[in-house]
């Protein structure tokens, strides 16, 4: 939590000064941003992020589909990946981008702003009626 302020139930007060706080333990996430980014940087095949966008917005709607279907409002039977299997592809696509885009971020800078977005996404959901 902040340290400026510690009853403020948010990793950053947004006081003058304030600073997020370093992530302080590793978790599974690290491990899939760690093993996506090596596979990234290994592939040469001249991908550009827009090429990895289209991918990403196909895996998007697969995964759309997959929720349609475990939902009961579509026709078609669950294929072999199913959503968690979808969303998957999706999560890779995206950490590729990011590593595509900025080749030298590390694990640390990601967790920085997953943070941040995490705190703020908090935050709007708990304005929710």
């Amino acid at each position: 939590m902040c340290v400026c302020t510690p009853s403020v139930r948010t990793p950053y007060c947004g006081a003058p000064g304030c600073q997020w706080p370093k992530p302080e333990v590793t978790t599974p996430l690290d491990s899939l941003f760690a093993m996506t980014r090596a596979v990234s940087l290994r592939i040469k095949n001249g991908r550009k992020p827009s090429d990895i966008m289209m991918s990403i917005v196909s895996e998007v709607g697969e995964t759309a589909e997959e929720v349609q279907i475990a939902h009961g409002v579509s026709y078609k039977t669950e294929g072999p990946d199913g959503v968690v299997g979808e969303a998957v592809d999706a999560i890779l696509g995206l950490l590729d981008l990011i590593v595509v885009h900025n080749p030298e971020i590390t694990e640390e800078q990601l967790l920085q702003v997953a943070s941040r977005k995490l705190a703020k996404w908090e935050s709007k959901a708990r304005n929710l009626p």
